[in-house]
């Protein structure tokens, strides 16, 4: 798993590594890209933060045993996967705002401005994710995630002091932030990714009826499609998070191990969305694989 964690945050840094070449060599870059290279960076963070999370939690198991260090791990942890949460969220809006034809009001000019919003929107994003997790390190936050956590996975390796939830401790807090962190996300990319292929569905019922083609068409799949798959797993790395705080599976059970492999192969998986999704790096990686096997031959 933590292998898969490192591949993943590669391959994602091998992709931005693309995009800034280009960059330098024409000296733009659309919107889109920025969005994908601030994406990108996000699933790196977190391949790498997972892997080294995972590596710390098998060999230094007695590390989680401070329930401050608890704390800071957890911190750090959410801020990954909530910016990645939310510039996926962005992305998903912005092909929503290209796609789709406003005639007028908010959408029509945000239409008109969005290059000038897709840096606004990377920096709420980002804003908003570093805000998520300093919220968790409130007091009370902190006493359930580590209540919670020391009582799952290291139960038969760790030996916590004990901790004791007061009355008025409840969960409410970190599912407020978990909420804001991930849910609302979420709903942004349903409700885009539903926009977006309705406007396809429209988009070839009127090509069937002129009996005519389109060479926007092509791309227009291609981005719902990718919408889609992004909607996909960002929902079953939700899930997955879920299940696993909230211990429904028990350790080294089938359906615990299934919900780590969603967890940790996140990266990979984003990345292999991407690749396939956007026809300028599917090319560098294509043109790559066939440097590598010809130097092998």
């Amino acid at each position: 798993m933590g292998i898969g964690a490192t591949v993943g945050a590669l391959a994602n840094l091998y992709i931005v590594i693309v995009l800034l070449r280009d960059y330098f060599q024409t000296a733009t870059m659309s919107s889109s890209d920025k969005l994908l290279v601030v994406l990108c960076l996000a699933n790196v963070y977190y391949g790498f933060y997972s892997a080294v999370f995972l590596l710390t939690g098998s060999l230094l198991p007695w590390i989680y045993a401070d329930i401050n260090i608890i704390g800071i791990f957890i911190t750090l942890l959410t801020f990954g996967a909530a910016s990645c949460a939310w510039i996926t969220a962005s992305l998903c809006f912005f092909y929503f705002i290209k796609i789709i034809n406003f005639s007028s009001g908010p959408l029509a000019w945000m239409k008109m401005k969005i290059n000038i919003i897709v840096p606004w929107l990377i920096v709420l994003s980002e804003v908003v994710a570093l805000g998520c997790s300093l919220l968790t390190r409130l007091p009370s936050v902190i006493k359930v995630i580590y209540y919670n956590y020391s009582l799952g996975v290291y139960t038969a390796v760790v030996h916590p002091v004990n901790v004791t939830l007061p009355a008025d401790v409840t969960p409410v807090g970190y599912m407020g932030i978990c909420a804001i962190a991930f849910f609302l996300p979420l709903l942004i990319m349903l409700v885009t990714t539903f926009a977006n292929g309705g406007s396809l569905f429209l988009h070839i019922r009127i090509m069937e009826k002129n009996m005519g083609t389109s060479s926007s068409l092509s791309a227009h799949q291609s981005v719902v499609g990718t919408m889609t798959f992004l909607l996909s797993l960002n929902t079953a790395m939700l899930a997955s998070m879920i299940l696993f705080f909230l211990r429904i599976f028990s350790p080294l059970t089938f359906g615990y191990w299934m919900i780590l492999i969603i967890i940790y192969s996140y990266p990979l998986v984003k990345s292999i969305i991407l690749f396939l999704g956007n026809p300028k790096l599917k090319e560098a990686l294509m043109k790559r694989c066939h440097c590598f096997v010809g130097c092998t031959k």
